[in-house]
């Protein structure tokens, strides 16, 4: 029996008690894992990178990307979407991470070398020192890095259409395989949950311009594009079309939504939450009340 201070897991065996399991009976793996995913003892992020590997190793994927980003590819991310602070420690607003079996890497500019090295230490990942600010330089590193036929994975939700199509173009001549997948989810104990805080609408008088004539100038433009169908998902334009405000970022009166524009219809605003959000009772078809919805919710102006 070996005795550790309670800040020095993993241990082999432990006096400690851990409920409903018999010390006698737990092997030093199992109770390693136990106090790994306990309160007592949340998983230091060599931890998480190794059960990152674990996964990937399940899954055959060579290398797995995590960018700073949301679904709405935004730079300031609300606290759910918080990927690589939790994964690596560091906190700066750009950065993208890549994983394999052998090396990871955070890729970062000259705005956050400094940072970064401090908040890496000890933590398995490497600073790759980008050449040219927001240049996507991972995409060259994994195609000299992978062997042809390999395997990329990522949270699709994070990836932008434009970033999807530059990853396919420019490892193409290898036949990279993409993969759809969450590797954080499954070790994010107690990740924080998306924000609910009320969003809000600013009268026409505060603004100089109506969401119905914000609207009409998109259709125009729509009509010379010859387009049937706009989606919106960057927030700051959701703010502006629909005069809406919030605080689902900190720092950022913005709200988690999307928006489609139908050329003959109206508009609807789409919420990633359960519960209705809008506090103004005549622009939802609902009770004045918060109500559950079978999926995300429509707003209809």
């Amino acid at each position: 029996i070996s005795f550790q201070p309670i800040s020095h897991f993993p241990i082999t065996y432990s006096l400690f008690p851990i409920p409903h399991f018999p010390l006698l009976q737990m092997n030093p793996y199992t109770i390693d894992r136990a106090f790994k995913f306990s309160h007592l003892c949340p998983m230091t992020n060599p931890e998480k990178l190794s059960a990152i590997r674990e996964q990937m190793k399940a899954d055959g994927v060579a290398a797995y990307i995590i960018p700073s980003a949301d679904p709405h590819i935004s730079e300031y991310l609300p606290s759910h979407y918080k990927c690589i602070p939790f994964v690596t420690g560091f906190t700066g607003s750009v950065s993208t991470v890549v994983i394999t079996q052998d090396f990871a890497g955070l890729w970062a500019d000259a705005r956050y070398f400094e940072q970064a090295e401090e908040q890496l230490k000890g933590s398995g990942f490497e600073l790759v020192k980008l050449k040219v600010q927001h240049s996507p330089e991972y995409i060259q590193w994994l195609s000299e890095t992978l062997a042809a036929g390999s395997t990329i994975a990522f949270d699709e939700k994070l990836i932008s259409i434009a970033l999807g199509e530059l990853l396919q173009k420019q490892l193409a001549f290898q036949h990279i395989q993409f993969k759809h997948k969450d590797y954080l989810s499954p070790i994010w104990e107690n990740r924080p949950p998306l924000p609910a805080q009320p969003a809000f609408l600013i009268a026409d008088e505060h603004i100089g311009q109506s969401v119905s004539d914000k609207l009409a100038a998109v259709r125009k433009a729509m009509k010379q594009q010859n387009a049937k169908y706009h989606l919106i998902s960057s927030l700051d334009d959701m703010a502006w079309l629909f005069n809406m405000r919030g605080a689902d970022v900190s720092y950022n009166p913005v709200v988690l939504s999307f928006a489609q524009r139908k050329m003959v219809s109206l508009a609807r605003v789409l919420t990633p939450l359960p519960l209705i959000k809008l506090t103004v009772p005549c622009l939802i078809m609902v009770q004045q009340k918060k109500v559950m919805l079978p999926s995300r919710q429509k707003v209809c102006f």
